[in-house]
């Protein structure tokens, strides 16, 4: 039960992080000269920092399985993600997708390990 109750405080911290830095970002972005095609960078890494912290953060409560629950929780952000931007967009899939998963599950796996081991 205190593993879920984790899981649940670190999505909506995580969530809530990662929507003040994109905020940040688009200011950044349309009141500076930066081209647009940097943007997917930014947003990528935007997310993989953000999921990496909170799932150093979740693992040290946990205190066990850091890979495991470091690719869990980063899938789950990116699902509940996916599915608010679906709920307000429209459901597509592509390859950006695919790269979110990658980006979401690599940088929880490094930040539970890193998060257990601290």
């Amino acid at each position: 039960m205190n593993k879920l109750k984790y899981f649940g405080i670190n999505l909506g911290i995580t969530c809530v992080m990662i929507l003040l830095l994109l905020l940040v970002t688009s200011v950044i972005f349309a009141y500076t000269n930066i081209n647009d095609k940097y943007l997917d960078i930014f947003v990528y890494c935007l997310i993989g920092i953000s999921i990496f912290l909170n799932s150093i953060f979740l693992n040290r409560k946990i205190k066990s399985k850091g890979a495991v629950y470091g690719s869990i929780f980063g899938l789950l952000v990116i699902v509940t993600i996916y599915l608010i931007g679906a709920i307000f967009l429209s459901f597509s899939l592509s390859y950006t997708v695919a790269i979110y998963l990658a980006v979401g599950v690599i940088s929880g796996l490094i930040g539970g390990i890193i998060g257990v081991n601290l």
